[in-house]
Parts: C-alpha cells; structure tokens; sequence
C-alpha cells in the first residue's frame, strides 16, 4: 500500500512556519529566558527558510493585530447590530455583507490559536511528526510499522522486555510484529493501548481519543480498568475519563487516509470541512453556522483539500472567499 508525501521542501517550510509561530508567542508572552533567546537566534540563523518564515509569521500578526484593532475601534463608533457593509479589503468585498466584524475577529483568533498551540513541546521532541497534508511509514527495529497521518508526531522506546511507544499529537495505525515476549504499548494522553500480533489505529486529533482495531485484538487500560476491544471495534476515552461503549465501524473507512481519501455518510458539512482542515495549513470556517449542519454523503480526496472544498461547492450553494492565505470562508 503506498503512502503520501509532500516534497521535502514544503514539508520544511510547512514545520518551519510552526516553529515561527510558536517562537512568537514566546517572544511576546513577556516570558523568554535568554537561553530561550539564543536557542531562538540559533534557530533563526539555521536556515535561509527558518528566517523567511519568521518574517512571513511576525507580517502575518502584525496585519491580523491592524485589523482586530480596526474591528474593535469600529465597534465603539458603531451602536448598528445589525449586519455591518464596510469592507475590510477588495478580498473581503460581497462577504462583508453576510458577516459580522466581530465575527470575523473571532475567526482570527481562532486561527491563531489553532496554529500557534499545534507544536508543543513535546511534538517537537517527538522521535518522528509530520506537517500539515503530510503522511509517513515507519519501521521500527522490531519489525512493526507505524503509518504516521497528518499533523501527528509520535516517539518510540524499544527494550529488551518492552515496546513502549507515545502517540503524542494526531493520528497513527500501526502494525505489530508478533513477539509474545515483548508486549507492544501505545501511551495516549496517559491511557495505554496494548497489543499482541495486532493493526490497530489511534486518532487523537480531537478531543476525544479513538481506538479501532483492524486486526486481532487489543486492550484499553488506565489505573486498574481495563477494556478489551475485538476486531472491527472501537472505543473512545476523552480527557474526563468517559469511555464509550464498544461500536462497530467500518474498517474501511477508518483507514481510508493511508489512500489519501475521506469516506463519509450522511454526514454534516461541518466535520467534513474539519478533517479538510487537518490537511492543509491554516483554517476554513463555516458561516453562517446553518451551513454546518448541511449533510453529505460520498469521499473526497485528503491530497488536496481545497480542490476538495471546490467539489463540494459543486453539490451544495456556498461560497468559498479566501481572506488571506492562512483563513478561508465558506458562506452562503
């Protein structure tokens, strides 16, 4: 089975402008130790790419910071509610018309937020990661294989007595050599998945965790519970503890990212565009929030997710307005 892969340069500049974005918020959080300042101009000084994505990232603030700023200051000279007329830009012209400034701040924001959190620590640190539409194939000394799905990153620890791996961002299938001596361990947010001779898939991309078992069979624990998924199962754990009852899925649809494809039934407008937005870089929104409920039922291609966007717009009468590069709107 193949896998995808972006060109090696878009998979640096596509890292490089997370590790900028987050470098910023360090900058600006009033925090920076000054081994964190050098460790910063070392970085920046590595590559010709690590310095053009941090002027591209502090450009990038400094234009959403204006217009945040203009949205705020129109706010007070403004007692209107209803809908506003001004347009921000020629981009922006035919939508102001259908969005609330306020509206459209938040969306900034969330944008932000979004971008700005995804390279933790401990993603960076992570023995293997991959960029926004990138996936990868590992094989480990044991002979499992782990396939590595967008924006996911995941670290490994083989011993003589124990295969110990932490899944620390995103999603990942992996295939389990057979050795009945050596127990085969994925640690998920504190919970651990245990496997013996299994294929078996984790999503951790949202807030909820999700195991589903391809082959043979597999085990969910955390302190002293324990939960035994069979073949064709899945089960879900979210950050309150709450676990779900065993489901059924199609298997197929599970793993249907390894062929660059999402399969989906009857399914509302929003998640669709939410599993687009786990292959690109950036964030496309919904509004009016009507247009998420709209459902679908079909498969488009995870290759390209603004093609994607495009297909879909045949089907169902939105509009697709891009803002800037990093922020696109689907309105009606």
């Amino acid at each position: 089975m193949s896998t995808q892969y972006t060109s090696s340069d878009d998979s640096e500049r596509s890292r490089a402008w997370d590790e900028a974005n987050t470098w910023l918020l360090r900058i600006h959080s009033g925090f920076m130790s000054p081994m964190e300042r050098r460790e910063f101009e070392d970085w920046r000084a590595r590559s010709p790419v690590h310095q053009a994505q941090f002027r591209d990232a502090e450009q990038f603030w400094h234009a959403l910071d204006g217009l945040t700023s203009q949205v705020l200051n129109e706010k007070h000279e403004s007692t209107r509610t209803d809908l506003v007329t001004r347009r921000a830009s020629s981009r922006t012209s035919g939508l102001a018309a259908r969005l609330r400034w306020p509206a459209i701040a938040a969306a900034f924001l969330i944008v932000l937020t979004t971008m700005l959190f995804w390279s933790t620590p401990s993603v960076w640190l992570s023995d293997y990661k991959t960029a926004p539409g990138e996936q990868k194939s590992v094989t480990l000394s044991d002979g499992s294989t782990v396939f590595l799905n967008t924006h996911s990153a995941f670290s490994v620890n083989l011993s003589e007595h124990r295969r110990s791996l932490t899944l620390t961002q995103g999603e990942a299938l992996f295939e389990v050599a057979h050795d009945i001596e050596r127990p085969f361990e994925v640690t998920v947010d504190g919970w651990i998945v245990q496997a013996v001779g299994t294929t078996f898939n984790i999503d951790r991309h949202a807030e909820t965790i999700t195991v589903t078992v391809i082959e043979g069979a597999a085990r969910l624990l955390h302190d002293n519970d324990a939960w035994d998924i069979p073949v064709g199962y899945r089960i879900a754990y979210d950050e309150h503890h709450i676990v779900s009852e065993l489901k059924p899925v199609d298997v197929l649809k599970t793993t249907a990212w390894r062929k660059g494809e999402f399969l989906f039934t009857d399914m509302p407008l929003g998640m669709i565009v939410e599993e687009l937005n786990r292959y690109r870089p950036g964030r496309i929104l919904i509004a009016p929030a009507s247009l998420r409920d709209l459902r679908l039922s079909g498969s488009v291609s995870l290759n390209d997710p603004d093609h994607s966007l495009k297909i879909l717009q045949e089907i169902l009468p939105f509009r697709v307005t891009q803002l800037i590069p990093y922020l696109t709107i689907v309105s009606l």
